[in-house]
């Protein structure tokens, strides 16, 4: 509120330093007794109407902007001197982030200025931000840099606004990817959950038509978040529209349509069906191993798949075979300080669990905690996995002390970053009481 009163403030100080353009009577009638908001909007527009029609129109469309933006951002909109003039009549903001200039509307009448244009109009505007962000943006992804977090919502957003479904799918896998690395998984979700809905019919034929690969991604990342929340059967319902476009834009031997497979066997498995996960993993499989050979790192996450499904049909044998195949690709790959090593020594400590030497399952478990917690922290969860893990295996070795030590490591890493109705959460405590009832009684 003292921001309003002190912006209302300044418009009367402008208006009196130039009152022979203005007709104080009228204007004091028209605002006596009003509230602030309306104070506000009638100052902003007799301003603007006195400056000229070009700046009232200026001052409407640049309202788009939610955040401060170089002045370039601008140019689409009206004349540079435009922006000056508003800055001068303190109704566009000027503030300095990273030594350069940035520029709004004034946040208290920026959304009811926007709200003067009419919906054709908007759509026009949106269409010239988004842009500007996508010119950005590009350049940055394209070297491989982290973009500002700000600027990636920003361009789903006017994507949005403007219609453009498969350039907000585009910098939607990019925004939650980001937030995956700040640990937002349920907002990484309700984002890709939001671009997702807008995808129509007539939007996956433009994808199969342009063989854009961002709207099946988005769908497959989407379906791996609904997995991770605890619904893996409608995680196939994406995976399987996401197949669909892959197969009419790629055809079956591409490896975008094997990435399909692959995350449509995951989410069987956890619908405990192993063996019909079995059967997708093997399909993607046969696709990565005719596009890139028999050592390349896509043919290793088959492998690894295809060996927790054994190990879910109880052969717990096969299953290390696989997983030491795909250890020895990632080995070769990466070195032994990647998480997918980690992964490996993780599902092969598991298959040791299995075959009756929980020892040497606490061995591989070990292993992959340490490169976890070099790689990701002590927050994240994967290494709540590893940590899970070895507390199993203590368990199995009868310390349920030493159990219960490390569980609780994970299931506080787990709550912090899913909440504690996550499935995984949910787990975590469950094993926690499980091992604390076999405590000694004190």
């Amino acid at each position: 509120m003292a921001t309003a009163i002190h912006a209302s403030l300044e418009w009367f100080e402008i208006i009196a330093k130039d009152e022979g353009n203005y007709d104080l009577a009228k204007l004091e009638a028209a605002i006596n007794g009003k509230k602030e908001d309306f104070i506000q909007d009638h100052l902003t527009n007799v301003i603007a109407e006195t400056v000229g029609a070009d700046f009232k129109e200026f001052l409407k469309r640049s309202s788009v902007f939610r955040i401060p933006v170089p002045a370039d951002a601008f140019n689409q909109l009206g004349d540079s001197a435009l922006l000056e003039t508003g800055v001068n009549l303190t109704l566009h903001e000027q503030e300095t982030l990273g030594r350069v200039d940035h520029f709004w509307v004034t946040p208290v009448i920026r959304q009811r200025q926007w709200d003067e244009l009419d919906a054709v109009e908007k759509k026009r505007i949106h269409k010239i931000a988004y842009k500007w962000f996508a010119d950005i943006l590009d350049e940055l992804l394209n070297k491989k840099k982290l973009p500002e977090y700000n600027h990636l919502q920003e361009a789903v957003h006017h994507a949005l606004k403007c219609d453009n479904i498969r350039v907000a799918c585009k910098y939607a896998i990019a925004l939650g990817n980001y937030m995956e690395k700040l640990l937002l998984y349920r907002d990484s979700l309700l984002l890709q959950q939001k671009v997702a809905d807008r995808i129509t019919p007539d939007i996956e034929k433009e994808a199969i038509k342009e063989k854009d690969e961002y709207v099946a991604m988005l769908l497959n990342n989407l379906g791996e978040s609904v997995s991770s929340f605890g619904d893996p059967a409608k995680a196939i319902e994406y995976y399987e529209k996401a197949l669909a476009i892959d197969l009419a834009a790629y055809g079956d031997k591409h490896p975008e349509v094997a990435t399909d497979y692959n995350n449509i066997g995951s989410a069987w498995r956890d619908l405990d069906d192993p063996a019909k996960a079995k059967e997708y993993y093997e399909k993607a499989l046969a696709i990565d191993l005719a596009a890139y050979g028999n050592k390349h790192p896509m043919v290793a996450i088959r492998y690894n798949n295809i060996g927790s499904a054994w190990r879910d049909l109880d052969d717990p044998a096969k299953a290390k075979e696989y997983y030491e195949k795909a250890l020895a690709i990632f080995l070769d790959a990466y070195g032994d300080n990647h998480p997918n090593v980690a992964r490996d020594y993780n599902n092969i400590g598991a298959a040791w669990s299995d075959l009756g030497d929980p020892a040497k399952a606490k061995e591989y478990y070990e292993k992959a905690l340490a490169i976890d917690l070099a790689a990701y922290g002590d927050k994240h969860p994967d290494v709540a996995r590893d940590y899970n893990n070895i507390g199993a295996a203590w368990y199995d070795l009868g310390q349920p002390q030493k159990a219960v030590v490390n569980v609780q490591i994970a299931y506080d890493i787990l709550a912090a970053a899913y909440g504690k109705d996550h499935p995984l959460t949910i787990k975590a405590k469950r094993n926690l009481d499980i091992y604390r009832k076999q405590l000694p009684k004190s």
